[in-house]
């Protein structure tokens, strides 16, 4: 009995396209009803895109959006002289509220990423896509809550600059299709289908973990995020010291 079209048509938009056939495929095959096909398509969606996110987002390099999301709204906050706001007005736990929601967005963005198509505009996109939909929930906080909105300056130079530099690292370090460590388990699957993921040697293990950390990305990542820590420290002493002098 075929499955529901209009519900499939629905889950094929919502399910990641790396692995929107298999999931349909399967589906397909397990179809009884309409409400079990729906119940089962509801459950399956959410641990998909856990799934699909884990395996395309590189820690390292969230850390280093995260922190440039971040660093830009505080310096944009400094910049405009807005310290009453920062250290009297809750402000560095208010400019987290655009970082995580911006930052969502990225990761939302790995998942859904399409692997078969390769464009230099897309970590730009991405970027600016993500940054805006921080931007746009801070139009809501201003209408509904406005104790907690961040002020339109910050957020309008903190997202540029914010934008500028996600998409920088975006260019630098595109989001993978799968973590090394996920295509190790899968190609050793391949050779020993009836060999589970616990039961891999521990040698084997702990060769591609200590592989991992000792990579270039590690090491790389490792220097951005302290030569952006020195800048933001650096501009920061360039505010202070104009500040004063003015």
């Amino acid at each position: 009995m075929p499955a529901s079209t209009r519900i499939e048509k629905i889950l094929r938009l919502l399910l990641p396209p790396a692995c929107r056939e298999h999931v349909l495929g399967d589906l397909r095959e397990r179809y009884q009803t309409r409400r079990q096909y729906l119940v089962e398509a509801i459950s399956v969606l959410g641990p998909v895109i856990l799934s699909r996110i884990r395996r395309t987002t590189d820690f390292q390099v969230s850390l280093m959006e995260t922190l440039s999301l971040y660093l830009s709204f505080l310096t944009s906050a400094l910049y405009f002289g807005q310290k009453s706001f920062l250290y009297e007005h809750a402000g560095f736990a208010r400019l987290a509220v655009p970082t995580t929601v911006s930052l969502a967005a990225l990761l939302l963005c790995n998942a859904y990423s399409d692997p078969e198509r390769r464009s230099f505009i897309k970590p730009i996109l991405q970027s600016a896509g993500s940054v805006s939909l921080g931007f746009l929930g801070q139009t809501v906080l201003f209408d509904t809550r406005p104790s907690l909105a961040v002020p339109f300056p910050i957020m309008l130079y903190g997202s540029l600059a914010g934008s500028m530099m996600v998409t920088t690292l975006r260019a630098l370090f595109p989001p993978f299709q799968n973590q090394p460590g996920v295509a190790f388990l899968q190609l050793r699957q391949l050779e020993h289908p009836n060999l589970a993921p616990g039961k891999l040697p521990f040698q084997q293990f702990r060769r591609t973990a200590k592989a991992l950390q000792n990579g270039p990305n590690s090491k790389t990542a490792i220097a951005i995020v302290a030569a952006l820590l020195a800048g933001i420290f650096l501009l920061h002493l360039l505010i202070s010291c104009f500040h004063l002098n003015s």
